[in-house]
């Protein structure tokens, strides 16, 4: 399922569909309020280099506003498809 499909699957669904990643995430949360709040803002490493950045991770929100799912170190393979299904069994 790409992109567009999926979103529209889930906007069909009734549900909304948040990105927080990268550069949006700094342009949108400069003090990394949510991003903390959520618990993604996390020490990184790459080639023995240690940086702080966002950890994928995805968060189904029930109608009540309150965290139905998470789903941290997110691996794209299949991903959009458990979370269509852990969706619909809300």
């Amino acid at each position: 399922m790409d992109k567009k499909t999926f979103i529209k699957t889930f906007i069909g669904a009734g549900l909304c569909v948040w990105a927080l990643i990268g550069t949006t995430v700094r342009a949108a949360d400069e003090e990394k309020t949510a991003a903390e709040a959520y618990g993604v803002w996390v020490e990184k490493s790459m080639y023995g280099r240690k940086y702080m950045g966002i950890e994928r991770s995805t968060f189904l929100i029930d109608a009540n506003g309150k965290i139905a799912k998470a789903w941290r170190k997110v691996k794209v393979p299949g991903h959009a498809g458990e979370v269509l299904a852990a969706a619909k069994d809300l």
